[in-house]
């Protein structure tokens, strides 16, 4: 149940040490706008400041990294990779065409999926 003022909020990622949830920010309309983070302690949810990315998306969240700290996001016309304590990010280059991103757990893949479905998947591997 969404309570009067508070923002749509749509469930995207659960931190490694269960204390955060990564989501975004919804419209009206239920599309993503703005990334975010639920801190399930004290129940804010905070939206990060970073470049809103260029298409409006129904996932924003790549993944978390092993740490519980840092959060890679689209961002812009790529990703960004965000530290949720002090709110700072680092833009990250992304594939033309990608539209949506998604981490594994370990933190070492990345898979890219594209706006044309073109039946090419891209993995990146952290050595």
């Amino acid at each position: 149940m969404k309570h009067p003022g508070t923002p749509r909020f749509s469930v995207e990622a659960w931190s490694p040490d269960g204390r955060l949830i990564a989501g975004s920010l919804l419209d009206a309309s239920g599309i993503a706008l703005k990334p975010a983070v639920w801190d399930l302690a004290s129940g804010a949810v905070r939206p990060l400041d970073i470049p809103a990315p260029a298409v409006p998306d129904s996932a924003l969240v790549a993944g978390w990294l092993t740490d519980s700290r840092r959060l890679l996001v689209s961002a812009g016309r790529g990703l960004a990779l965000v530290d949720v304590t002090t709110g700072r990010w680092n833009p990250v280059p992304a594939i033309e065409g990608a539209r949506q991103h998604r981490l594994s757990r370990d933190a070492r893949t990345l898979v890219v999926q594209r706006t044309v479905l073109d039946a090419d998947v891209w993995l990146y591997e952290r050595k």
